[in-house]
């Protein structure tokens, strides 16, 4: 059982990696940068 219970562990956190990896190439990939791409918000909406 305790074979059982650290394989999954071990799984989980391949898994994991795997996720992060992939979405950071992902993020990576996309064109602009987060911050240029913002709108202008107007003074009014800032209040």
């Amino acid at each position: 059982m305790i074979r059982f219970i650290i394989n999954r562990l071990l799984q989980g956190l391949l898994v994991l990696f795997a996720l992060y990896t992939i979405t950071f190439f992902l993020a990576k990939a996309m064109p602009g940068e987060p911050f240029t791409t913002e709108k202008n918000i107007s003074e009014e909406a800032k209040a």
